[in-house]
């Protein structure tokens, strides 16, 4: 049996290996590579690769260098895939070309990782073995292609053009009757194919894992040219972000959303050479990591130059993560990152500051316990603070919201329908209504408002909003009050707040905040942050004798545990 493989160090930092994966004749012939060092600065033609590790041990052998070398299946796979017949194929591989071993080279190799995709001729991404319908969807698409042009229909959520600019007045998605307008010779064409039916196909691909890892994302963002593999068939990656489906229910498995952001990425690449750590949690917010450091190290290689993060895989998680949202408040100079904090507090890993999301337990879809009030991508800040206050402190807590309905005269009612609703136009009860951008109710709404008095209409709404707690529907902007509770200030503000809130809470107003915050006082000096909260009125709220709350609201929070 061949000896083991065992890695040379690399001559210093800016250097990196790269394998030469031997020509086969056959594609049964066992795979037999080398490793050579190269400077990562050379002007080298070669290809990287983009794929999921998977869960199983590493027992599948290769030849490297001569000598035995264990990788998963997965990989395996890959190689064989993509090795050629006719001449060999220089590959970048993570698993292979870096010694995952050494904690100090993945520290270095972690960092020129950037420079590897972006330098790559060809990005190839790896969705698996073919099996079911694979072969058939991979056909289709590339059927598809020859109707439809990728670089001349429009990306679902991109805010950029093919030259880089930012489209004035971008909206995050087409409109129904614009999407059918765009895709109308699409449809003809698929009414007509006789492989119609491999529609779902298709839509099989995109529930593959890769789709939704941690590390691919910066893999199919950075590439030049990206090409998808699935068994031995092979598409560009713009053609998934182009195609259409007609189907009467996508499943949070479905990968449409992590697709077309990664167009949308891609065209901010182009159009700014980087991208801000705010779009870059947000867009990796539930993608799964094997290592939860990688929820922030795997985002390097967008960010460009960072020099207010650079995180080390030594550190402890709690330290990475703290890491990563202080330099996101020293980018952003603003406090809308809170509106990140979606998880059930006591999941929360103990070690982290209150003010700091727990990114490991957004590893998944459907993995925000509570939604957020703010939308910290798309929301501009509500309340124009030049200094944080306490503008109240909580007395009375109610159970969670909805549970039943109480009201007495029509102001009233009103004002107790605004506070359920999160003073937000939710579902058809309102003209305007729009899921993915949602806009604050107004005096046109006040006539809606006051059929929720009658029995009928608040049955009617409580029926709306139930099918949103579905598991299937965790994602969606609406119904805001979902696991929050009722309070009562001492002022007698209303409002709803996270469900760990306590009596004597403070609610705040923070300098660069959107919403109003909970915060709980520890001593003179310290506060804790509990969560975002909507009360009623409190945009009209006359700020008298206002409390600063200490030095933990300014912007670097070094107070705030």
């Amino acid at each position: 049996m061949e000896d083991v493989y065992v890695y040379q160090p690399l001559p210093t930092t800016g250097w990196i290996r790269l394998m030469i994966i031997d020509i086969a004749a056959n594609v049964d012939d066992p795979i037999s590579c080398t490793l050579k060092d190269h400077a990562a600065d050379d002007d080298l033609s070669f290809e990287a690769l983009s794929y999921t590790w998977g869960d199983e041990p590493a027992q599948i052998p290769i030849l490297l260098g001569g000598k035995r070398f264990l990788c998963r299946k997965n990989l395996e796979s890959a190689l064989r895939a993509l090795r050629r017949s006719d001449s060999q194929l220089l590959l970048w591989v993570d698993a292979i070309c870096i010694n995952q071993a050494d904690e100090a080279e993945r520290n270095s190799q972690v960092v020129q990782m950037r420079e590897v995709y972006c330098k790559a001729e060809r990005v190839n991404v790896w969705l698996g073995d073919a099996s079911g319908g694979s072969d058939c969807g991979m056909e289709l698409l590339a059927d598809f292609s020859k109707i439809v042009r990728s670089d001349s229909v429009i990306k679902v959520g991109s805010t950029w053009d093919n030259e880089g600019v930012r489209i004035q007045g971008a909206t995050s998605t087409l409109s129904q009757a614009g999407f059918f307008v765009q895709y109308k010779p699409v449809f003809a064409m698929l009414d007509v194919l006789p492989r119609a039916k491999d529609l779902d196909d298709v839509v099989d691909l995109l529930r593959r894992s890769w789709w939704t890892r941690m590390w691919t994302l910066q893999e199919s963002v950075l590439g030049r040219r990206v090409d998808v593999y699935c068994g031995s068939k092979t598409v560009p990656l713009a053609f998934f972000s182009t195609f259409p489906w007609r189907g009467s229910h996508i499943g949070a498995g479905v990968a449409l959303r992590e697709v077309w952001r990664m167009a949308d990425l891609r065209d901010h690449i182009r159009g700014q050479g980087r991208i801000s750590l705010l779009l870059a949690l947000d867009s990796s917010w539930n993608r799964t990591a094997s290592d939860p450091k990688d929820k922030v190290i795997g985002l390097l290689g967008l960010l460009g130059d960072h020099n207010d993060m650079k995180p080390d895989y030594a550190w402890s998680i709690d330290k990475v993560y703290r890491a990563a949202f202080k330099a996101l408040v020293i980018e952003t100079k603003d406090l809308g990152f809170l509106g990140l904090i979606s998880e059930e507090r006591s999941l929360r890993n103990s070690s982290l500051p209150s003010w700091v999301p727990d990114l490991e337990l957004h590893s998944k879809p459907g993995s925000d316990y509570i939604s957020s009030l703010s939308k910290p991508i798309f929301n501009p800040t509500l309340y124009n603070a030049f200094h944080g206050r306490v503008i109240d402190n909580i007395t009375t807590l109610g159970e969670k919201a909805p549970r039943r309905i109480v009201y007495d005269d029509e102001p009233s009612s009103r004002a107790y329908w605004r506070c359920i609703m999160a003073d937000l136009k939710q579902g058809p009860l309102h003209k305007g209504y729009d899921s993915g951008k949602p806009t604050r109710l107004d005096e046109s709404d006040l006539r809606t408002l006051s059929e929720l008095s009658s029995e009928s209409g608040r049955r009617r709404l409580l029926f709306y909003w139930a099918g949103f707690c579905r598991r299937g529907s965790q994602q969606l902007r609406l119904i805001e009050q979902f696991n929050r509770r009722f309070f009562v200030t001492k002022a007698g503000y209303i409002g709803l707040g996270p469900e760990w809130l306590e009596s004597g809470d403070a609610i705040c107003i923070l300098e660069t905040g959107r919403v109003a915050y909970a915060l709980r006082q520890v001593n003179n000096e310290n506060w804790t942050y509990v969560g975002e909260c909507y009360v009623h009125g409190l945009m009209d709220a006359p700020f008298h004798a206002p409390k600063h709350v200490s030095h933990c609201l300014e912007y670097h929070l070094p107070r705030c545990y």
